[in-house]
């Protein structure tokens, strides 16, 4: 009987280990497979992307874990998410959120991307018991737009530079930047086209290196040698992109009229008067005319009387 009562306090000491290590472990987690603090939304030529997210859950629990995920994010983008799983016990499995979506907005203009993120991704996952959540983990995605560099030249079509030979005229000419970062110009170029003799001088802006966020613009002189002919001539401003290394080229057409001429017309009016005011001074100075046989009988009527 006095051995019976230090067994008995021995087995009641093995009792809370043996239920402990039998009790199911609460360690479970989900994370990021990148590290990448932003995810890019990489546009295509339409201005459209599909982006695709990786995601883990480690389950280190002894017995499956259920769990349902929940994304939010922008409510234009389409989000593709595993809905619910079933994770094995003392595994780690990896998954996949597809979202897909416009980089242009209500206006069809590129959705600005200046900014260090455009959304923020948020995933959301519940372990479940039966049909109810008994534990939660929430992690982040920051997401940006692809930079989209692109220059165009907003009012160059209604550029008005008609003028006369051996004259100059000032026009102004834009630059804006249609794309969703800022830009710059790395190259710039003036050509004229159709029309050699023709020359230009920059007055003001529009010069190599010129950040742009919104519009620039600049003034260029057109000059014309007073020897100009009445031609249509074409001026093409020719850009580079810093962004993307891609040119653009715009342009526009104005006349030339060359100096007055004296028509045809008049040169043959003022020969033809000239021509009869000859004619009648000749008619002036010329003695009158006399027949021959008048002058006969003056000649033999002047002998009989001297005879």
């Amino acid at each position: 009987m006095r051995y019976l009562i230090p067994v008995m306090i021995l087995f009641s000491l093995t009792i809370p280990s043996v239920t402990t290590a039998q009790a199911p472990s609460n360690e479970w987690d989900i994370g990021w497979e990148s590290d990448d603090e932003v995810e890019i939304m990489i546009l295509d030529s339409s201005y459209n992307f599909n982006l695709v997210i990786e995601f883990w859950v480690d389950n280190s629990r002894p017995v499956p874990a259920n769990i349902e995920f929940v994304v939010e994010t922008n409510e234009d983008f389409t989000v593709d998410d595993p809905g619910s799983t079933s994770v094995d016990a003392n595994t780690n499995e990896s998954f996949e959120i597809t979202i897909t979506g416009s980089g242009l907005d209500e206006l069809n203009e590129l959705i600005d991307a200046r900014a260090q993120h455009y959304d923020i991704v948020t995933l959301t996952a519940n372990l479940m018991v039966g049909e109810q959540s008994s534990d939660s983990k929430e992690i982040e995605k920051k997401v940006q737009f692809s930079p989209v560099y692109q220059f165009t030249y907003p009012s160059i079509d209604d550029v008005k530079a008609d003028m006369k030979a051996g004259t100059d005229k000032e026009v102004t000419i834009e630059i804006a930047n249609k794309g969703n970062v800022d830009d710059a110009i790395k190259r710039i170029q003036f050509s004229f086209k159709g029309c050699p003799q023709m020359d230009y001088q920059l007055v003001s802006g529009l010069q190599t290196g010129t950040v742009i966020s919104d519009k620039t613009s600049g003034v260029i002189k057109l000059l014309s040698p007073s020897s100009h002919p009445d031609k249509t001539c074409t001026f093409e401003v020719s850009t580079v992109s810093e962004g993307s290394n891609l040119g653009y080229v715009g342009s526009f057409t104005f006349d030339v009229d060359a100096p007055e001429k004296v028509s045809n017309n008049d040169g043959n009016s003022g020969d033809t008067n000239t021509e009869n005011t000859e004619n009648s001074a000749a008619e002036d100075n010329s003695l009158p005319f006399v027949p021959f046989s008048l002058s006969i009988l003056s000649v033999i009527f002047a002998a009989f009387v001297r005879r």
